[in-house]
């Protein structure tokens, strides 16, 4: 067996050397037969590459004299040792799958790993000396993209920049290759909307336009495989409305009419369109309410857009008792109102016609609260008439009539002062009261305040406006009062009513003879009854009598008295009764018998003449007696 020379047993050389100085060291052995030095098969160093989890078989075969024994390195780490024919397999720390067969002359790693790789040294070693060959092992990975196994959505707006990152590993590193829609991105001047990254990792899209919408792949490829990403690249447009104004839009409707709104609206992706009205989303309903402020709301991705429409439901004109026909009656004089209140959408405007024509206005007639309210001041009759209330507006119209009708408070004729009305007994009286008014007046009649009773004799004629009494008597003087009477007021008339009766002289009509002595006292006396009273007036032989302080008339000339009758008192004494409804006439003829009788008269009273007889006044008893009248020769005074 190989002994080596100078080996002092198992004890170790003790050999000191400077630091820096070389040293060599000898090992001399006999043996038989004596060793060689061990050689391995193949350049020293070999690289080997093998993509991840496929086997790699490594071969060390090892020749020498003694056999060498094999030792496997990884990165100069002893993986294990084995002689020929044994198997060892490799520490759990370094990998399940790798093993040493064929007593070390294989090293196979089963499924590779990543982590396999390195430097793997086969040391074959005998007394002869040491033999290396050294494998440097690649393991290969595919690329390997980060979210590949899905396609990404990504957007971005008009106009903006995006930029699409495909991180990508392997062994060795892949190179990236960007495909739109199946066509390669350069990058490059000529297509300046796209930049590619130094390592091809990123692309980036600027200002991007609706073309650059399309599907985007990174292809990254390394000796191992390839690997892919897509990106579906969508270019979002906000939305546009077609015809879309800064300021609303107005529109407008009729009541239970209809009204589009349109909202045409583009973008990327397809906006979604939703509806408000004032500001709330729009419930579905036809009313008035419906007017207001719609909305238009176009939304996507990229943005809102939005459109505005003012809505006015137009409702037509409406009026309290539309299409009827009121009756207005006003005194005239008053004041008067008509009043018609519109309603609508917008607020009608209101007009007024009378007779269908457009009215005139004055200074008694004027429109307040906008056209609502006709107001007449001082109502006159010419104000009567047909008046049409008008509401218009864009939605219709409405109308309203009044019939105003201005009545006439009644008038009589001369009814300011009471007339005086005088009419002889036994004829016709006739009052007259003309009334007029609007409308026409009824009439009644009064007597001293109390209703008038027709009879036989006493008729209203003409509607009333006569009242005709046949034959007037003297119980019909009174006060006689018309009374004209309306809904609009009341209007009277008094008549002062006097029934006249002509005078009556009492005693015969025909003429009385009168004697008286001369120089004694005669009395006349004229009795008259009449309405009014008479006025007496005595006449001599025709003449008007001229009344002396011997010839006086008295009681208002009822009597006429001659105190010492001469004989020129001798005369036809005519008494007249005269009013106003006639005059009558009484004649005495009176005869003065000389003094020769004196003495038969001295005892005898003086003797009042009264038509009939001849009788003392009773105011003339006491007076002195004169002569005798029992001595008188004449006939007795009558």
């Amino acid at each position: 067996p190989p002994s080596i020379r100078d080996a002092n047993g198992e004890s170790p050389v003790v050999v000191n050397v400077r630091v820096g100085k070389a040293v060599t060291l000898e090992c001399e052995s006999n043996a038989v037969p004596p060793p060689t030095v061990t050689c391995i098969d193949g350049p020293p160093e070999e690289p080997v590459v093998e993509t991840i989890s496929n086997p790699v078989t490594l071969a060390c075969d090892a020749t020498g004299i003694p056999p060498p024994s094999l030792t496997w390195l990884k990165n100069e780490r002893t993986l294990g040792m084995s002689r020929l024919g044994g198997v060892h397999k490799i520490p759990t720390s370094e990998s399940l799958e790798m093993h040493i067969l064929s007593g070390g002359s294989k090293l196979q790693i089963a499924r590779s790993q990543v982590s396999d790789g390195g430097t793997y040294t086969c040391v074959a070693t005998n007394v002869e000396g040491t033999a290396r060959k050294s494998y440097h092992l690649i393991i290969q990975v595919p690329p390997s993209i980060s979210g590949s196994e899905m396609p990404s959505d990504i957007g971005v707006l008009l106009n903006d920049s995006v930029q699409l990152v495909c991180r990508a590993q392997g062994t060795p590193i892949p190179s990236i290759q960007w495909l739109k829609d199946g066509e390669v991105v350069n990058g490059t001047q000529e297509d300046p909307a796209y930049g590619l990254s130094p390592d091809g990792s990123v692309l980036t899209v600027s200002g991007a336009l609706t073309s650059d919408s399309a599907k985007y792949t990174c292809v990254a490829t390394n000796a191992a495989g390839e690997d892919d990403r897509i990106f579906n690249l969508n270019v979002y447009v906000p939305p546009a409305i077609v015809g879309n104004t800064v300021l609303p839009e107005d529109l407008t409707a009729v009541l239970d009419g209809s009204v589009n709104m349109e909202c045409v609206v583009t973008g990327s992706p397809p906006p979604q369109l939703n509806w408000l009205r004032n500001g709330l989303p729009l419930p579905v309903s036809s009313h008035v309410s419906d007017g207001g402020t719609y909305t238009c709301v176009a939304s996507n991705r990229a943005g809102v857009e939005n459109r505005h429409y003012n809505l006015q439901v137009h409702v037509p004109p409406s009026l309290d008792r539309a299409g009827t026909t009121e009756d207005v009656t006003v005194v005239r004089g008053n004041p008067v109102s008509l009043v018609c209140i519109a309603d609508g959408t917008p607020h009608p405007a209101v007009s007024w016609l009378k007779e269908g024509l457009d009215l005139d206005q004055d200074l008694d007639l004027s429109l307040l609260n906008l056209n609502t309210t006709l107001q007449l001041t001082q109502a006159q009759v010419n104000d009567t008439g047909r008046y049409t209330c008008v509401a218009d507006n864009v939605a219709g119209q409405a109308s309203r009539h009044f019939n105003l009708k201005v009545l006439d408070p009644p008038s009589i004729n001369g009814s300011e002062v009471p007339v005086e009305v005088s009419v002889v007994v036994n004829h016709v009286l006739e009052l007259e009261c003309e009334a007029w008014g609007i409308p026409a007046p009824s009439l009644t009649w009064l007597k001293d305040g109390r209703p008038l009773p027709q009879t036989d004799s006493m008729r209203l004629l003409r509607g009333g406006e006569v009242l005709r009494v046949a034959s007037a008597q003297v119980e019909d003087t009174g006060r006689y009062t018309c009374l004209a009477y309306s809904p609009a007021g009341d209007d009277d008339k008094e008549f002062l009513v006097r029934v006249h009766v002509p005078p009556n002289i009492a005693g015969e009509s025909a003429p009385q003879d009168v004697s008286v002595l001369q120089g004694r006292q005669v009395t006349l006396e004229c009795k008259s009854d009449a309405v009014p009273p008479p006025t007496l007036t005595w006449l001599k032989d025709g003449a008007p009598l001229q009344a002396s302080a011997r010839v006086r008339l008295l009681s208002r000339s009822r009597y006429l008295q001659i105190n010492m009758a001469e004989l020129s008192d001798r005369a036809h004494y005519t008494c007249v009764a005269t009013n106003v409804a006639g005059e009558t006439a009484r004649q005495f003829n009176v005869t003065v018998n000389d003094s020769a009788c004196q003495a038969s008269c001295d005892d005898r009273p003086q003797c009042v003449v009264r038509g009939d007889e001849a009788a003392p006044p009773r105011h003339l008893e006491d007076m002195p007696r004169v002569g005798n009248p029992s001595r008188c020769g004449s006939a007795p005074v009558r």
